[in-house]
């Protein structure tokens, strides 16, 4: 969950041997070819290249990296496009959101409006085929980025904090203050004006984040994003290897997903129910830095991959996202066996309404809120760890909140993500799971495969309705492996 810091090994240019046999690996027999080599290295260039869509079609976009022969820096992978966000018109009757629209974006737009990316190496896939992309990009930037970090870097990916407890805000504008009828013609009373002060300091506010989307997204023109996607693979700090092909394949979430509308101030109906985006046609483009370092070293790795059969092996965390629906009327839900005698380092648990799940314009998929939940138990193999049941009674839900400041082990350690106490239950309402032996958020990697019947039970203090949604989140230990013929291959099948 948390971002990886440390070294990376880092080499250059290619010198393959085309004929090599494809290399079978058995588990431990697998030399790390990182960490027999030098790490020392010197870079001797570096710059990025451009690449654009494969096809005239945007709907899937697929994007071609043809073989290099130099190393990629996975954390230097950028996806840009333009977006028009209009009001579902067709032809003359289409016309682009402008600012006095009620209609606007989710948060985290860029990433929002993605379903599903998929991407292979020399063929192998590397990603995991579901289409919950937009709710893992949600909870890695919410949870792993500082308050400035969102306001500054993320802001490029279209970020903007929702305020709490207005998630579901429809209308972004101001609520309007309307002068009191005896004001017409006299001179107001000290009491009169006192009334209007109170008024406007006391007058509903709008969902900040929404407005800033609205000031973003809503000016009658196209926006350009520029994100880094949200791919396990790439947070392995690892160079990918000279020689490589990659193909992203990317599909985009249906409109009432990544849209809201409401009313306008004082009227009842929505005033653009069709409200819609467009990915201009040819505007993808995926920025990669190459990078060039001593040549000695790449021959050192290649003959070491080719001759020795070592691996170039990267190392991450996976994420599998499942769901349960409770049933309206019932004070209790079971999930058993939750990832299939899989257990993951960490997870993360949410309630919701099902209709803002599947995707509801008038309901935003990150609300995750207070659904009645008053307890939690989670056991692995029978067993409460890391923590006992979670008693959430309270009115901040101080237990659930707790385990946000605990995600590290230390409490301290967790990015000052800008949740409160206060804010947490209006929209931000997670409980996090730390599963490691240790408790920490450790990157060594040196724990066996994550084996474990993970069962989860809550208890509502009122009876359940609106097909209130448990959404699971695990996070699970993963390696990619390159052998010498650069053949892609995953270690773990979650």
């Amino acid at each position: 969950m948390k971002r990886q810091h440390g070294g990376r090994a880092a080499p250059a240019a290619k010198a393959a041997r085309e004929d090599a046999a494809p290399l079978k690996v058995h588990k431990g027999t697998v030399v790390d070819l990182f960490k027999r080599l030098p790490i020392d290295v010197t870079t001797e260039k570096s710059k990025w290249e451009v690449y654009s869509q494969a096809t005239a079609a945007v709907d899937p976009l697929e994007i071609t990296v043809d073989r290099t022969r130099t190393w990629i820096d996975m954390t230097k992978i950028l996806l840009e496009f333009d977006v028009e966000f209009h009001n579902g018109g067709a032809g003359a009757a289409r016309a682009l959101l402008t600012n006095t629209s009620a209609a606007v974006p989710i948060n985290n737009v860029a990433h929002s409006l993605i379903k599903q990316i998929q991407l292979t190496i020399n063929k192998g896939a590397v990603t995991v085929n579901a289409d919950h992309y937009h709710l893992e990009a949600y909870f890695d930037r919410l949870l792993n980025y500082s308050e400035e970090e969102k306001k500054s870097l993320l802001s490029l990916e279209g970020w903007a904090t929702d305020t709490p407890d207005k998630f579901d805000q429809l209308n972004p504008n101001d609520l309007a203050i309307a002068n009191p009828a005896a004001w017409a013609g006299n001179a107001p009373t000290v009491a009169e004006v006192g009334d209007a002060i109170r008024a406007a300091i006391t007058r509903e506010t709008p969902n900040k984040g929404a407005k800033e989307r609205v000031g973003l997204c809503c000016q009658n023109r196209a926006v350009k994003f520029i994100l880094r996607p949200v791919i396990p693979l790439f947070s392995s700090q690892r160079y990918l290897t000279p020689g490589c092909e990659l193909k992203f394949r990317i599909q985009w979430n249906p409109r009432e997903l990544v849209m809201m509308n409401g009313p306008t101030v004082g009227a009842t109906a929505i005033t653009q129910p069709n409200a819609s985006y467009t990915i201009v046609n040819y505007s993808p483009k995926l920025h990669i830095r190459h990078v060039d370092v001593n040549s000695e070293l790449h021959i050192k790795m290649e003959a070491a991959m080719l001759e020795n059969q070592d691996i170039a092996l990267y190392p991450y965390f996976t994420n599998r996202t499942v769901t349960h629906t409770v049933p309206d009327g019932r004070r209790r839900a079971q999930m058993h066996n939750v990832f299939q005698g899989y257990r993951p380092n960490y997870m993360i648990i949410g309630f919701q309404r099902g209709a803002a799940f599947d995707g509801d314009i008038a309901r935003s998929p990150y609300n995750f809120c207070d659904m009645n939940q008053s307890s939690i138990r989670v056991t692995v193999d029978g067993e409460e760890i890391p923590h006992q049941r979670l008693d959430l009674t309270s009115h901040h839900k101080e237990e659930g909140f707790n385990t946000l400041l605990q995600f590290s082990g230390r409490g301290i350690d967790s990015a000052p993500t800008g949740i409160d106490r206060k804010g947490y239950k209006d929209g931000n309402y997670l409980i996090l799971y730390n599963f490691n032996p240790d408790g920490e958020q450790n990157f060594g990697y040196s724990y066996a495969r994550n084996v474990g019947n993970v069962n989860i039970d809550v208890d509502f203090s009122a009876n359940t309705a609106h097909n209130t949604t448990m959404v699971v989140s695990g996070y699970f230990e993963q390696e990619t492996w390159l052998d010498g013929n650069k053949n892609a291959s995953q270690r773990y099948s979650y």
